[in-house]
C-alpha cells in the first residue's frame, strides 16, 4: 500500500512540474523577445543622450534648429550607440533617427526650440518597445551621461 502511494504521490509531482514547464513556456517565452527589444531601445535612448545635448547646445547658441546637428559626427555613432542599432540618422534640423535591433525598432527623436530651452518629441515602432519618457509627450535630454 505504502509503493503505491509513493508511486502516486511520484506521477502528481511529475505532472506538477510538467504543468509548470508548460505554463512558463505559454507565458514567458513568448514576451521574451519584447523584452529584449525594450531592453535594446532602452539603452539606445540613454546612448544617444549625449548627441541629444550637443544638438540642444547648438540650437540654443544659434537660437534656431537649423544647422544644429551640423558638427556632429555619425561615423562611429552606430558602435557607440550598440545593441543592434543598423542605421543611425540626423538631419540638419536634429531629428535623430535609430533603426534596427531583435525587433527591427524604429525610433525617431524630434527636438523643438521654445525660447530657452529644447524639448524632445519621441515616436517609434512597434509602440510597445518605446522608453517610458516617449509615452509621457515631450521631454528633455537627460542631464547625465549613462556609465555603459
Amino acid at each position: 500500500m505504502l509503493t503505491e502511494i509513493k508511486s502516486f504521490l511520484s506521477a502528481c509531482v511529475g505532472i506538477v512540474v510538467a504543468l509548470v514547464c508548460l505554463l512558463v513556456a505559454i507565458v514567458i517565452l513568448p514576451n521574451y523577445g519584447d523584452d529584449r527589444a525594450i531592453y535594446e531601445t532602452a539603452r539606445w535612448f540613454n546612448n544617444i543622450q549625449p548627441v541629444l545635448r550637443l544638438i540642444e547646445q547648438n540650437a540654443l547658441k544659434n537660437q534656431s534648429l537649423l544647422n544644429a546637428a551640423n558638427d556632429i559626427d555619425t561615423k562611429n555613432l552606430q558602435v557607440k550607440i550598440g545593441n543592434g542599432v543598423k542605421i543611425v540618422e540626423i538631419t540638419e534640423s536634429g531629428w535623430v533617427i535609430l533603426s534596427g535591433g531583435s525587433e527591427e525598432q524604429l525610433l525617431i527623436l524630434i527636438p523643438s526650440l521654445l525660447e530657452e530651452h529644447v524639448t524632445w518629441r519621441c515616436l517609434g515602432a512597434p509602440a510597445k518597445i518605446l522608453p517610458v519618457l516617449c509615452n509621457e509627450g515631450n521631454f528633455r535630454a537627460a542631464i547625465y551621461s549613462p556609465s555603459h
